[in-house]
Parts: C-alpha cells; structure tokens; sequence
C-alpha cells in the first residue's frame, strides 16, 4: 500500500504527462552528468583556472538574463514544442562541442552557447506545459516533471561519479559526449508530443502591454524570485554553514543534500495540491516563505550546539528548507502561468524567470557573506527578509491580478481572482 501510494506520487497517471515526465528525466540525467563533473572538466581537462571558469559562467548568466524574454517570444511565436525541441538539439550540439574547447575565448563561445540553449529550450517547455494541459493539471503535471528531474539528476549525478574515479582524460571527455547524446534522446522523444494549440499574436488584438512593462507582474517575480534563493541556500549557504560554523563532520553535507533529494522527489507532487489557482499559489508561495523563515532561526541555533543535537538540527532545518523549496516552486508555477496571458504567455514566463535569474547572480556572494560573517545576527537579517517577502506575496498578486489587461479570459479558464488566503 505504501509502495502504491508513492509510486502514485512519483508517475502520472499517463498519456502526455507521462511522456513529458520521460523527456524531463532524459534532459535531467544529461545535464546532471555533466553538471556533476564540469568544474573538474574545466580545469583539469581543458587546463583553465578557477577565475577564467567564473569568467565564462558570468558571461553566461549576463547574456541569457538579457535575452530571456526575446527567447521566451519566440515559443509565442512558433509554439512551445517546437522551441523546446529547437533549443534542446542546439544544446545537444553545443555540449558536443565542449572536447574542442581550446582557450578561454572558445571556453566563453561554448558556455553561453549551451546556457542561450537551454534558456529556449526551457521558454519552450514552460509554454508547452501551460497550453497543452488544462489549468487545473498544469501545476500538478510541472510537479510530476520537477519530480521526474530530480530522479534524473541523482542518476546522472551517478554516472558523473564513474568519470570523476576514472580520474582521466578520456572519462572526463566522454561526459559532455555523453550529454549531448542522452539530450539528442530526449529531442527524439519530444517528436512524439502532440502540438498544443496556441494563439498566434498576429490578427489578435494587443490589449496586454509587455511583459517587462505589467508592473505587478514583474513585481510578483521579483518577490518569487528573493523567495527562489532556497537554491542559493542548499547549494552554497546550507554546506558552507554546515562547514565553516558548527561542529558537524563535513560528511554531514553530503548526507543532508542526500536528504533533500529525497524528500523533494516524495513530497513535490503532494505540496503542489491547490497552487492550480492565483490563491493557491499565492498561498503555497507564502508557506514556503515561512518555512525558510523557520529554517534560518533553527540553523542559527547550531552554532552553539554539539554533537547529536547540531545533527538533529541540522536535518531538521534540512526539512524545512525543502518544504520551503517545493512550495515556493509550486506557488511559482501556478502564479506565473494563471497571470501571463494566453497569446503572450512564453514572454510572460520568461519574464518572471527574471527575478529567480538576479537571484542567481546576486544571492551566492551576498548570502554567503551575510550569513557566515556575521553567524546569528546574518541568519537574522536574512529570515526577516524571507518574512517580509511571505507577507507580501498575496497583496502583490493581488495587485498583478487587477492589472491583467483581460481578465475575463483569464476567469473563463477557471482562475479566480485573488481573495484574501
């Protein structure tokens, strides 16, 4: 019975979401692998250091934040299968082309090339997600896919470990080969999911302003994405806490984000229940703040803790910040594609994509900083602004509500305007 029960909260119940499930863990244990490695590649196997890789991944980040909403028109303007497609072969073809890297120049090439890739690829998942099923399946089939992704990253994390005990040149090498054939796969497979209808802009009246330009909206994104910094903190902030001041082994780390993966690939699909709707996400967004809020005051606590306690602790925190992150993805989902209207819904994703991307950029160093310079007083600081965010999270959708320029398709499609929740 148990076994039955998860298994139903790990596979859809068939049809396209199974087989968008299949692609989503394809495209993930590709990724994953190469994810896994790519440091060591990079400085080992193609011999750059440590600043000329920060180089190119900044100059990766910077270009696809600039043109994400261009990319994410592009899926309005040829459908999202057809852009999920056209931006998974380019990011297959892309990977390929990491053995001739040959100096930092080609290094830069190649990285945003692979990162311009997959921000269209994903402008055109998102898109094709949100019109091929009807709005009260959306959010859930997304978290079938998170789910399913999840599953895949671990196994390619997996495969990543047999090239890094190879230790050589050869296995290093073979792992973007490696990638770029797993997400060839997954273009094949993508052949088989039927077009969704979407709206072509032209001959269609423009009563929606632009995506950058609907304030609620952006400002909706802007508060999803200081709430999206829960993967600043498990991968950068948590470990870092966990090493530099508390008493926990180091191994610990690995055992917590062991930890992590498991409950997220549990527990996504049964946190996603009733983020269908504005409300709901709403909602789900604002408990998923008050879980990193708790999370903070807890890992405070283990700085003057010992033993089995700072362990307890520790995994206790770990709960919370994954409670944290399932909500808030879930409330991300159903908010930014029940607000982005129909004919320009790839701009308006890509669009709130924008506050989570900053993040990326400006999380890592600032929360780092925070948090290990200044201990208790950091984790302070921090859980009052993931209060403050959780707080205004319904009265900005709100807001971002009242501003949609056609509301009436919007409720005709079973999204109803936000209340108090």
């Amino acid at each position: 019975m148990l076994l039955s029960r998860l298994l139903r909260q790990l596979i859809p119940p068939g049809g396209d979401a199974r087989r968008l499930c299949l692609i989503s863990m394809l495209y993930a244990v590709g990724s994953g692998a190469f994810a896994a490695v790519s440091v060591v590649f990079f400085t080992r196997a193609i011999g750059l250091s440590a600043a000329q890789v920060g180089l190119g991944l900044s100059a990766a980040a910077v270009t696809t934040l600039v043109l994400t909403i261009p990319l994410g028109k592009l899926a309005d303007r040829f459908g999202g299968v057809r852009v999920w497609l056209a931006g998974t072969v380019a990011e297959a073809c892309a990977y390929a082309l990491y053995p001739a890297i040959s100096g930092v120049a080609t290094f830069v090439a190649v990285v945003i090339a692979v990162a311009l890739a997959e921000n269209l690829g994903t402008a055109g998942r998102q898109a094709y997600t949100a019109a091929a099923f009807p709005p009260a399946e959306r959010v859930r089939v997304m978290a079938y896919a998170r789910t399913a992704s999840n599953v895949g990253f671990t196994a390619g994390a997996m495969l990543a470990g047999i090239a890094l005990a190879l230790g050589d040149r050869v296995g290093y090498y073979a792992m973007p080969v490696s990638t770029a054939v797993i997400l060839a796969l997954a273009a094949v497979l993508m052949l088989s999911l039927p077009r969704a209808a979407h709206p072509a802009p032209a001959g269609a009246p423009r009563k929606a302003v632009g995506a950058v330009r609907d304030l609620g909206y952006m400002a909706m994104s802007g508060v999803s994405g200081i709430l999206y910094s829960h993967v600043t903190l498990l991968g950068v902030v948590f470990p870092l806490w966990v090493i530099d001041r508390t008493d926990a082994p180091d191994a610990a780390v690995a055992w917590l984000l062991a930890l992590n993966t498991v409950l997220a690939v549990a527990l996504q699909v049964v946190a996603s229940h009733g983020a269908e709707t504005a409300p709901g996400a709403a909602k789900a967004q604002r408990h998923g703040g008050f879980a990193l809020v708790a999370m903070c005051g807890v890992l405070a606590v283990t700085a003057g803790t010992s033993g089995w306690t700072t362990l307890a602790l520790l995994a206790t925190a770990m709960l919370l910040l994954t409670l944290g992150e399932l909500w808030q993805s879930a409330g991300a989902w159903g908010l930014s594609v029940a607000l982005a209207p129909d004919e320009r819904r790839g701009e308006y994703l890509s669009a709130f994509r924008l506050g989570g991307q900053v993040q990326g950029i400006v999380a890592p160093a600032a929360m780092s900083a925070l948090v290990v310079g200044f201990g208790v007083a950091g984790w302070s600081g921090l859980a009052a602004v993931y209060l403050v965010a959780a707080l205004v999270i319904t009265p900005v959708t709100r807001w971002a509500q009242h501003r949609r320029p056609e509301p009436a398709d919007h409720a005709a499609a079973g999204q109803p305007v936000l209340a108090n929740v």
